[in-house]
């Protein structure tokens, strides 16, 4: 009898995966080589795979209790003198699963009590000031994606950025407050994951700059980090 390979084994994946869709002609084609590869048919060596019709099945290829409502056979001919079958379920029904990506987000807390007229460096949740080379040390390769502040305008006009520090470095990702005059200010900003990203073992750490003449109070800024 011919080579006859079933693979069926796709199906209880079906029943645990609801996120699928249909994949291109490609996508099949590439599928079932690498069904005949790992039966020890070289790829290089297939001329041609196509469908074979149900009702006119080759003679010496003699499957039972197996119609055409959700399963396809596949020849696959190669250089050799015998074909290789696969079975598989029919494209109407083949689908590719689309693979679900996990991640976790974590807040870094920052903020500086009292009162100032300068550029500081803003202090962990536990109160110990950062710098260029301490700050929160990361666990786990991920990304920064959204940081927020708020503090209060005392007095003067100017600008206040909240400035992300990797490891002695700005990563060009902040919070930038027009101040034009006193009161409550705030300002958030979100982005991608992977545009911005760390690694485990990287320090950030947290730079209040203060251009122009602004006198500010109790501010309090939230990084946020989307862990791989």
């Amino acid at each position: 009898m011919k080579n006859l390979v079933i693979f069926l084994a796709v199906f209880g994946i079906f029943l645990a995966v609801s996120g699928v869709y249909a994949v291109t002609d490609q996508d099949l084609e590439d599928f079932l080589k690498k069904i005949a590869e790992k039966k020890g048919i070289n790829s290089s060596q297939i001329k041609n795979i196509s469908e074979v019709d149900f009702g006119n099945l080759p003679k010496d290829l003699n499957i039972s209790n197996i119609d055409d409502s959700n399963l396809a056979i596949y020849k696959v001919e190669t250089n050799e003198t015998k074909p290789t079958f696969i079975i598989t379920f029919s494209e109407g029904n083949f689908k590719k699963i689309s693979q679900p990506q996990s991640y976790s987000t974590s807040l870094l807390n920052f903020g500086f009590s009292g009162q100032s007229d300068e550029s500081v460096f803003l202090r962990t949740a536990v109160g110990v000031p950062t710098s260029n080379e301490n700050g929160y040390v990361m666990l786990h390769d991920g990304s920064i994606t959204g940081i927020s502040t708020g503090l209060q305008v005392i007095s003067g006009e100017g600008k206040i950025q909240i400035v992300i520090i990797k490891n002695g470095e700005a990563v060009g990702f902040e919070n930038s407050i027009e101040v034009p005059s006193s009161g409550l200010k705030t300002d958030y900003d979100i982005q991608s994951r992977e545009v911005t990203t760390f690694r485990a073992g990287d320090v950030i750490s947290a730079y209040l700059v203060v251009t122009g003449d602004v006198t500010w109070k109790d501010s309090t800024s939230i990084i946020e980090i989307t862990n791989n």
